[in-house]
């Protein structure tokens, strides 16, 4: 038995655990799934906090035919519902564990979920918050498996995780002294949207990473009660603007590789602009000749998406996959260690409408780019 492991043996017997809390508005077959995923899936210690948000009659009945089954549950009971950010605020207030998961109803837990992602966060003191592996997360369940075979198929992936560009709100373990530092979640973006974005760029400015726990594996519906507003579209512009007003947009980049580093100090420079962009939260496509990607070691972070092209007629794919993005997907800032591509896309900037810089200093990159976009620190 390793130390690592010890040490967790020794905290769990401790009494530490993990408070989970789970936001309800009716669904209530939705819901029952939930919780009776969690009932069999979840063996690391820890209570249940359920908010009921003004559900139906039924939903209400079912979640006190739970106080007899489950030995460790508080339900909060809302009159109306009160929206999804001002709800999980009362959970957070109501938990007093180590740890806080905030779980959707619209979720199916898989074994081992909790304690794996409980011990990504024990392993590493840098990180602030843990998602689990999920469909929202691009690990889709092949067809043919159901979701718990899936799940038990990431055994072999048990203490690895990857770097996060932020966390999504459908399942977020989070530390409970992030949450002592940084406070509840802002209630100005009231019903939902970008209210997890905003609370994990507050993290993220107190120092904190973000993790997702390869092994544990949780699958999302995905915003079933959010679908049935018809006001979720104006919801979203409304939270949006509210979020860029405090944070200002996150950048599109297109780092474009065709040429091997000069020496050590560039290939170092090159892969620290692309990791500190992806940490700054904008996102970073990276175009790379596919016999130069072994020359360099791109960091494994979710803002980070590599394509490997063939190096024959490199400089006019790049081109041709830049200028076919569609518009709300373009690119802010191009940077490019290769001449031609950075000749041919300035000729068509006014195709592009990205700023273009060959060779930069990260520093320097952001900070035009933000002249041109108005993007706010």
């Amino acid at each position: 038995m390793d130390i690592s492991h010890k040490n967790k043996v020794n905290q769990i017997s401790n009494g530490v655990k993990c408070d989970i809390v789970i936001p309800v508005w009716n669904e209530l077959e939705i819901t029952k799934n939930c919780i009776e995923s969690i009932i069999s899936s979840t063996r690391f210690p820890h209570s249940l906090i359920i908010i009921d948000n003004g559900s139906n009659a039924l939903v209400a009945d079912y979640l006190n035919s739970l106080r007899g089954k489950i030995k460790d549950l508080s339900i909060i009971t809302n009159q109306q519902n009160l929206g999804y950010v001002k709800a999980i605020n009362q959970g957070f207030k109501e938990s007093s564990a180590e740890f806080v998961c905030l779980l959707n109803n619209d979720t199916i837990v898989t074994d081992g979920w909790l304690s794996e992602m409980v011990d990504i966060a024990y392993d590493n003191v840098g990180v602030g918050i843990v998602n689990p592996s999920s469909n929202t997360l691009a690990q889709s369940v092949p067809k043919g498996q159901t979701i718990q075979e899936f799940a038990g198929s990431l055994k072999a992936s048990k203490g690895s995780w990857g770097e996060l560009g932020q966390c999504s709100g459908f399942c977020m373990l989070i530390k409970r002294e992030v949450i002592e530092k940084i406070g509840l979640f802002d209630e100005s973006y009231e019903i939902g949207y970008f209210e997890e974005t905003d609370y994990c760029r507050r993290v993220q400015n107190a120092g904190y990473q973000f993790a997702r726990a390869k092994r544990a594996y949780v699958y999302h519906l995905d915003r079933v009660s959010f679908d049935k507003r018809p006001d979720k579209e104006e919801l979203f512009r409304k939270n949006r603007e509210l979020f860029e007003h405090h944070w200002g947009e996150s950048l599109r980049i297109a780092y474009i590789i065709a040429n091997p580093p000069n020496n050590e100090m560039d290939k170092h420079e090159t892969e620290q602009i692309i990791l500190t962009s992806a940490k700054d939260s904008h996102k970073v496509c990276l175009y790379i000749k596919r016999n130069l990607l072994s020359r360099f070691d791109i960091a494994e972070h979710s803002n980070i998406w590599v394509f490997k092209f063939n190096p024959l007629f490199f400089p006019f794919i790049c081109f041709f996959k830049i200028i076919t993005k569609k518009r709300k997907k373009r690119f802010n800032l191009i940077i490019t260690n290769g001449r031609i591509s950075f000749y041919i896309l300035k000729v068509f900037c006014f195709i592009h409408k990205a700023k273009i810089m060959f060779n930069p200093h990260l520093e320097r990159a952001i900070e035009e780019s933000q002249k041109n976009k108005g993007i706010k620190q």
